[in-house]
């Protein structure tokens, strides 16, 4: 490629747009270059060596040529120089120059590169074919390929495909790298294809496919150009709600391709058995697209029972393929049932997504219609095709969940969640009478197991240790009992409670989790089962006596059940059946929580006070819900009120754990009710914080003077309580200072916010004082050379955070107080302050 035909390429380039993002183009001053070297001029390391030799070499081509350094004209000389034999000869040199060209190509304009796209593309691809197991030029070489290939004009496609072809198959590389590195650029290449995706959308697959056929098998029998590229487009844009064709074209090509790659792997042809696998995996990958509001689903799904349930068996990766389109099937004919304003079965307990590798995302129950509730159901799909689909689903369930339930408890609990979700989805569809029986089975396997437990330690120790329970079996018999929970009535529900609460007691951290969160699910999704007398109290009951043997492991589970529990003992305690201890044991479970190591038990925690404050509220301001409630200013903010006094009872509590975690947790109400809190509660909160400034914890006071400060956030009216937020902040302030003096290095670079917050506010209470308020409550220039004398230090400190917050801080004094006022605080300060005021 000559600089002189890319000199003209600008003016020979189509005007087609295209998708490919483009990075500004820098003229004149080769700042490309200059960037490079600013990157790398520092770094040791010979790759970064080489590349900015490169760099400089291809600046000197451009100008001997007499063209500016831009991104056009590098690009020429870099695809000149890999013409040259010498450089092709060189690995190291192809490496740089394809390192280079990733960070180049999306500065060179969109034109430049369809115009020379093929002799572009020629290039890299012979860069990528002969890097052979060198990963250092396989990488780059694949990413820059990818860039030419999204730049790539619609008509040039069916030049691309062998470009392509490549990047499919580095997607199978055995290189982890590499491999990441093809992913990566095929999502890049795709995004320049939308219009096939949009076709495909709009006209379906069968209408596509019968113009431009796949020709997977042709391809693997002649060598003609197949078009796989178009795999990823049908996986991500559905099938049009025709599960038919995919049974019927796309279902044989995979099964006749997966016997080539039998024969292939008993010849030892290594190459084409992996090509084969890899196009049958993509085939079946195609699957849950073309089950997504199949009109046709539950009668096809029917039909392909026996080839489905191979692929279940056959590894993890068909078996979430297959468990993914199962779940798909059922939660749409539930979705439309649910539109039409029926229900099918109960809520799903079961997570509402997996993550990618099929791993169960612990603590997260389905909102009421799934994750995919907010996709909107399209207009094909009737009440009618759901309802036929219900039909031949409910015919199928009778062979699925029991292979399903076996496939659970074979697998490992990783690769369970697929078949978790699947499970969960098709209890709430199938025939009630199936879903019982399948439940009492793994009842009475539970059963077994608990009587084995409670014989454990009869006759001697070698027929003990045999008759050991494992508690890991029966943690996944119980989440088994526990998915199949959408299709239980009441009275299942209240076996599913007995088997559960034993578990939630027992010492075994796996056991209680499960027992717990099968917990947890009745009381936040089952009020059919609690609407039948005394099942309250006795759940009520069991979740007050198991706070003592807690483990941390079901901390988070469990926590979602108190939470219903405290709001239950409310209204317990005012209909006069529960103590007042009994409501602030639970929320003192809460907010210890909110210490507790986990993070997401720590999240979890602080999601349920805000959560339980919000239905406190929605309860009503009344004293509706307890018999005790708050006193004072308090008492208007009914059952958040209640909340709050709790909250400030743990600051006399005996413990620093749980003070630190009521103040925590007055933090996070302030944030949430602001508002409320500021008016009705500031005076006692602050108050109850103050009182924990002197301690000589530094982390539990710099807490209590945060929730002070927030407190007073927002100043009062002109001459209303200036004195006491005043004397608030003032109190903050020289507790801080106290601190910092002691040269107490913990959290210094917060500790100088919080002194500049109090200051600031402290100086501008002092223009809304009125006539007759004491000045020592409000001026601040006794405190503000002791300020300073702190801050002033820090500029030097060797940590850059410490550095730069006590320089903004200094700064922004300056701007809130002025140099004057600074100036005569120094000149007003005590005498024993020389160097403050200097």
């Amino acid at each position: 490629m000559e600089l002189a035909s890319l000199r003209s390429a600008l003016d020979e380039a189509p005007a087609h747009p295209s998708s490919r993002p483009t990075a500004p183009s820098i003229r004149g001053d080769g700042a490309f270059i200059a960037e490079l070297r600013a990157k790398h001029s520092h770094s040791s390391q010979p790759e970064s060596r080489q590349l900015l030799a490169i760099a400089s070499a291809l600046l000197e081509v451009v100008r001997e040529e007499g063209l500016d350094p831009t991104p056009t004209a590098l690009f020429a000389a870099a695809m000149a120089s890999l013409e040259r034999p010498d450089v092709a000869r060189s690995p190291p040199l192809l490496a740089g120059m394809a390192t280079l060209l990733n960070s180049l190509l999306p500065r060179v304009p969109n034109p430049v590169l369809r115009a020379k796209f093929a002799p572009a593309s020629a290039l890299l691809r012979g860069l990528l074919a002969g890097a052979g197991t060198d990963a250092q030029l396989a990488r780059p070489a694949l990413g820059a390929l990818c860039q030419v290939l999204a730049a790539a004009d619609p008509a040039d496609w069916p030049a691309a495909l062998p470009s392509f072809g490549l990047v499919l198959a580095a997607c199978a590389d055995a290189r982890p790298k590499v491999r990441r590195r093809a992913h990566a650029g095929l999502e890049e290449v795709l995004a320049a294809m939308g219009c096939m995706a949009a076709a495909l959308r709009t006209l379906g697959p069968r209408a596509v496919l019968s113009v431009a056929p796949l020709g997977l098998l042709e391809g693997l029998r002649t060598g003609a150009q197949a078009r796989t590229w178009m795999l990823p487009l049908l996986r991500q844009n559905g099938g049009a709600g025709e599960l038919g064709f995919w049974a019927e074209q796309l279902l044989p090509t995979a099964q006749a391709i997966g016997k080539r790659g039998a024969v292939a792997t008993k010849g030892k042809k290594d190459r084409e058995a992996q090509l084969c696998a890899t196009l049958e995996s993509q085939l079946w990958a195609c699957l849950p697209a073309f089950v997504s509001w199949a009109e046709d689903g539950g009668a096809v799904w029917r039909q392909l029972e026996k080839p489905l349930l191979e692929a279940f068996h056959r590894n993890e990766q068909y078996r979430n393929i297959v468990c993914n389109s199962f779940t798909t099937l059922c939660n749409d004919i539930s979705r439309a049932y649910s539109a039409a304003g029926q229900q099918l079965g109960h809520a799903n307990p079961v997570a509402a997504a997996a993550t990618p590798s099929g791993h169960d995302q612990e603590g997260l129950l389905m909102d009421e219609e799934g994750a995919d509730s907010a996709i909107p159901i399209p207009a094909h799909y009737t009440l009618a095709a759901a309802q036929a689909g219900l039909a031949e689903l409910r015919a199928a369930s009778a062979a699925w969940l029991p292979q399903l339930l076996d496939g659970f408890l074979a697998a490992p609990p990783a690769q369970r969640g697929t078949m978790q979700a699947t499970l969960g989805a098709l209890a709430c569809a199938a025939d009630p009478a199936a879903v019982a029986r399948l439940f009492k089975t793994v009842a009475q396997q539970l059963l077994k197991e608990a009587a084995a437990a409670a014989a454990t330690g009869a006759g001697t120790a070698t027929e003990a240790a045999a008759a050991a329970p494992d508690p890991e079996r029966r943690a996944s018999l119980l989440e088994l009992a526990l998915a199949l929970a959408g299709g239980l009535d009441a009275r299942g529900v209240a076996s599913l409670v007995k088997l559960a609460a034993p578990a939630a007691l027992a010492r075994d951290p796996a056991l209680q989790k499960k027992g717990y969160k099968v917990l947890a699910y009745v009381c936040e999704r089952r009020a059919d089962y609690l609407a039948e007398p005394g099942r309250r109290a006795a759940l009520l009951e069991l979740i007050v006596g198991g706070g003592a043997g807690a483990l941390s492991a079901a901390r988070r589970y469990r926590l979602r059940g108190v939470r219903w529990a405290a709001l239950e003992a409310m209204r317990a305690e005012a209909r006069g059946e529960a103590r007042a201890e009994t409501v602030s044991a639970l929320i003192g479970e809460i907010v210890l929580a909110l210490k507790e190591g986990n993070a997401k038990t720590r999240a979890a925690a602080f999601d349920l006070l805000v959560g339980l404050a919000h239905a406190l509220q929605d309860a009503g301001a009344s004293a509706a819900l307890s018999t005790t409630p708050a006193a004072g200013p308090l008492a208007a903010l009914g059952g958040v009120g209640t909340l709050v006094t709790v909250l400030l009872g743990g600051l006399v509590g005996a413990s620093p754990h749980m003070v630190s975690a009521s103040v925590m947790g007055l933090a996070r109400l302030l944030h949430e009710f602001s508002a409320a809190l500021l008016h009705l509660a500031a005076a006692r909160v602050a108050a109850a914080a103050i009182a924990l400034l002197p301690l000589r914890q530094p982390l539990l006071s710099r807490h209590a003077a945060s929730v002070v400060v927030a407190l007073h956030s927002c100043p009062p009216e002109r001459g209303t309580g200036v004195a006491e937020v005043a004397a608030h902040l003032r109190a903050v302030l020289a507790c801080e200072l106290s601190v910092a003096e002691r040269r107490d290095v913990e959290g210094v670079a917060a500790r100088a916010q919080l002194l500049a917050v109090c200051t600031k506010r402290l100086h501008r209470l002092e223009t809304m004082a009125t006539p007759g308020t004491p000045s020592t409550a409000v001026q601040t220039w006794d405190l503000l050379p002791r300020v300073f004398q702190y801050l002033l230090p820090l500029l030097g400190a060797e940590l850059d955070s410490v550095r730069g917050a006590a320089a903004d801080t200094l700064g922004g004094l300056l701007e809130a107080c002025g140099l004057d006022a600074v100036v005569n605080a120094g000149r007003r300060g005590p005498k024993r302050t020389k160097t403050a005021r200097d």
